[in-house]
């Protein structure tokens, strides 16, 4: 599961993983299952093809019933801001 504090370590090191690595915390390192760092990544790829209007409304159907699967709701709602006025 993805929560708002993975999210904020993905975040804070720009999605870049070998900066995790270089100079992140045991701590966050072990917050991390194998998979998800690659989720976030995929998520926040998925979200600019939306907020381009990139996107179908299927594309954007299935994006959204993915992050409910896999985020915590805290890290729902953060990572769909920029989008929510379009999947709403």
């Amino acid at each position: 599961m993805i929560t708002i504090e993975k999210l904020n370590i993905y975040r804070k090191y720009a999605g870049l993983y070998d900066g995790l690595e270089r100079v992140g915390t045991d701590l966050q390192k072990q917050l991390f299952d194998e998979g998800d760092w690659v989720m976030i990544s995929d998520c926040e790829h998925d979200i600019e093809l939306i907020k381009t209007r990139l996107a179908s409304v299927e594309y954007q159907n299935k994006l959204v019933h993915k992050l409910r699967t896999n985020f915590d709701k805290q890290a729902f709602v953060e990572i769909t801001k920029s989008i929510a006025e379009i999947i709403s």
